[in-house]
């Protein structure tokens, strides 16, 4: 059995979720490694698979697959960045409102100990604040 960290690379949560449901349900992926171009065989069957960690910026696309992962029994963790900085440091993430929405759905569903709050990158500019998503009520 394996640990699998999904999307370190990318973000296969906001972007590629129906892909990931179409490998899980094959029962594997190929995986290029980036700095020696070897493809690499990765099994995804439930009883190869330890645990997932998905690192996200927005795990809302992949809540309508919640009920196949559900029924596959994945153990899984979702590291979730949320920071809060204007547009021109991110782009094309939801907002910090749909952004709590999301993670307090993701918290309800799998538990309060599947959802970890990574706030990373630290930018301190004249255009964020000191303490960015910090100063918010969650």
């Amino acid at each position: 059995m394996h640990l699998i960290s999904a999307s370190r690379r990318t973000d296969i949560p906001a972007y590629y979720s129906d892909w990931f449901i179409d490998k899980v349900n094959r029962g594997f992926c190929l995986v290029v490694n980036p700095f020696n171009a070897v493809v690499s065989k990765v099994m995804l069957k439930p009883d190869d698979v330890e645990g997932i960690m998905f690192w996200t910026r927005n795990f809302k696309p992949m809540l309508k697959h919640k009920d196949l992962l559900n029924d596959l029994g994945f153990a899984f963790c979702v590291q979730y960045t949320l920071i809060g900085y204007p547009e021109p440091f991110e782009c094309f993430v939801p907002s910090v409102d749909a952004s709590c929405k999301t993670m307090l759905k993701i918290s309800k569903i799998w538990g309060p100990r599947s959802l970890v709050w990574r706030y990373d990158p630290i930018a301190l500019t004249s255009s964020t604040s000191r303490g960015g998503v910090a100063h918010k009520k969650l």
